[in-house]
């Protein structure tokens, strides 16, 4: 294994409203050419779970947003061990912003509201995480 290979730590939030899911897209995934994730990404050194999580959502959605309990821990490791990644995911409520496009070096990403049925046609991730943050909005 390469020296220059960690494991990711990163931190995300799921906001449930009226029925829906705010995701943003991942684009040209191991999946397909579109993947909808819960707003999160990497953590940085000093940074609690938390802050990441909501500093995150912020950069990728343009929203601020409160966080609450920890619904649950998802781990993905690549086969070729070329990613390992450890997502800690939030529930949360949007308490400002506008939603606006992030402009990442890979494409422009604007976040998008799902309802459950919706997702039927839809490749999401972390799948398990978006489904148990739906029975925490009930």
């Amino acid at each position: 294994m390469s020296e220059n290979i960690s494991i990711r730590l990163r931190a995300c939030v799921a906001v449930i409203e009226k029925g829906s899911i705010l995701l943003v897209p991942h684009f040209n995934t191991d999946v397909g050419p579109i993947q909808w994730h819960i707003p999160g990404g990497g953590v940085e050194y000093g940074e609690t779970l938390a802050q990441a999580a909501i500093r995150e959502f912020a950069e990728e959605t343009g929203l601020q947003v409160s966080c609450g309990d920890l619904i649950g821990i998802h781990e993905q490791i690549k086969s070729d061990g070329s990613w390992h990644s450890v997502s800690h995911i939030f529930v949360g409520q949007i308490i400002g912003g506008t939603i606006r496009s992030e402009m990442p070096p890979f494409g422009e990403r604007r976040a998008q509201w799902f309802t459950r049925p919706q997702l039927i046609d839809v490749k999401y991730y972390p799948a398990a995480m978006v489904d148990k943050a739906f029975m925490f909005s009930v």
